[in-house]
Parts: C-alpha cells; structure tokens; sequence
C-alpha cells in the first residue's frame, strides 16, 4: 500500500523546510510554501544556487510569527502574515515571471545584509502578484507563489533509495543522499522506484492532484542541508541513470485539484496512470 510518508513546506524560497504531520492545500499548493522571498536590489531572487549557506537557515513556524536562525545570528521573529504596509510593493524577480511583492520591513533585510554580506531584503507574495504555472503543462491559470514553477512537489523513498543504491555503485560519494536536498512537498512510500514516473492523477485522503511534469534538477541537490557545503552527488548519477533531453530528473510537480487536507500516514490512490506514454520525448529518460 502506498502511504504518505512526509510533508514539508518551505516558507522562505531556498531556506531549511518545516516537516509537518498535516499540510493544508489548496490549488497554489501547500499553505506557506514559498511564500517568502530573498531578493536583492534589482529584485532578482536569491537561491543555494548561488548562496550555499541558505541550506543552514533554519525557520520555525508559529501561529502569528516566522522565526528566522542562521550561524552566528540571533534568531529573528518577524510577522507571519502581512502587517498593514499599506500599498508598498517592490518588483521581483522569479525566473522569466517579474512583478509585485511585499516588503516584510527593514529590521528583517538588515538581520539579512548582515549574515549573508549585504543588501539584501525579504519579501511576500503580494495578493496580487498574478504568477502562474507553465500553461504549456497544465490546463488552465494555476497559481504559485515563489516556487520555481509548480504548486507541489511529489518524490517516494523508493526513488531516493534506488538513486542512493546507484551513487554507491559508483562509489563516488558515501551514501545516503538526503530527500532534504530534492526538497519536496509530498513524500510517499509503498510503490517501486520511480513508479511515479508514470502516475497521472492520484488521491490522497480527499484530495485529488495531478502529476503534471517530471521535475529536471539543479545545483541545488548538491548542496549538503545540514552543513551548506556544496559536493558532487547526485548529478553525476542522475545524469547515468536519469537524463532526458531536458535534463536530469528526480520526482514530478503537481498541482492540487481545489482544496484539503493532507496527514503523513494517509493512503496514496493511483486514480490514473500512463503518463509515460504520453510524455514529449525530451521529457523522457535515456536507457543508460
């Protein structure tokens, strides 16, 4: 039986996630999920791609607050919901989408500056920020935030384990990999290795999500998350026994089917499968 076996969000794009025992979604994706923001002055946003040690930026969720930690700060508490700034807005950078967000406030971008080497400032996702998923492979206006393109994110630890069983293979880095540097939305357990590849829709209690897209892979998994140094693994390996035209790939972005609740424990549903079939061929993997 294939069972949810972890939920995290990631309230600040590209900081340590929040492991949950229940996530509430809706069609934007988790709450939370990357609805804050690193940018620098000419809005472009801040990611481990470029700034490793965000890996070790922890954040603690509360009712009415986020608290931000990182090396060598004091922690940071800072609203967790907008403050009354009124219309202030400053224009940002997320991949090719550039438009409105919300400046969290200046004790925040200083705690910033001052860990990651400055200027830098925090920001939210305005209300009326208007971003959407690639219409190229879901029907219809998704929202998202400041993830990098989808709603949620879908691995299984099957996957991770067959990917780890190959990074030992080659001997290259001592496994395990952690799934902490694929940062998922939705952990599963129960199915094969990599039998979401071919998953088109599933139910998880009485949410129903399509899986829309295989999800190519960056720098970022490279990045230990405990300690932000940046190694070798899993590229080399992924791109053995994992390339497509478009890249390597790992775990499939989803987009929720309206509103609920999702519970670690709960049973996954396989409503409709073969997806594989019907993939364009850059998005398929390459025999090794």
């Amino acid at each position: 039986m294939i069972r949810v076996s972890g939920l995290f969000v990631y309230p600040v794009k590209s900081a340590r996630g929040i492991r949950l025992d229940r996530m509430e979604v809706d069609q934007s994706g988790p709450d939370l999920d990357r609805r804050f923001m690193i940018v620098g002055s000419d809005g472009e946003f801040l990611s481990q791609r470029k700034e490793p040690r965000l890996a070790q930026m922890d954040v603690e969720w509360s009712e009415e607050s986020l608290r931000l930690n990182a090396p060598g700060m004091s922690p940071m508490l800072m609203p967790l919901r907008e403050e009354g700034r009124g219309s202030e807005r400053v224009e940002v950078q997320v991949w090719r989408f550039r438009g409105p967000a919300e400046p969290v406030g200046p004790k925040v971008d200083d705690w910033l500056s001052e860990w990651l080497g400055g200027p830098w400032r925090l920001v939210r996702a305005a209300p009326e920020m208007d971003r959407v998923a690639n219409p190229e492979w879901v029907d219809g206006s998704v929202p998202v935030a400041f993830s990098d393109g989808y709603p949620l994110l879908l691995t299984s630890e099957a996957s991770l384990a067959g990917l780890n069983a190959e990074v030992q293979s080659a001997g290259s880095e001592p496994p395990p990999l952690e799934m902490a540097r694929f940062r998922p939305n939705l952990v599963v357990s129960g199915c094969e290795p990599f039998a979401e590849d071919d998953w088109s829709r599933i139910r998880v209690g009485s949410l129903e999500i399509d899986v829309v897209k295989p999800c190519d892979r960056c720098g970022v998994t490279t990045v230990d998350p405990t300690t932000g140094r940046v190694g070798v693994e899993p590229l080399p390996t992924l791109g053995r026994v994992r390339k497509s035209a478009s890249g390597v790939l790992f775990g499939q972005n989803c987009v929720p089917r309206g509103a609920g609740w999702v519970r670690e424990g709960d049973e996954v549903e396989v409503v409709a499968s073969g997806r594989l079939a019907q993939l364009p061929e850059a998005w398929r993997v390459s025999a090794p």
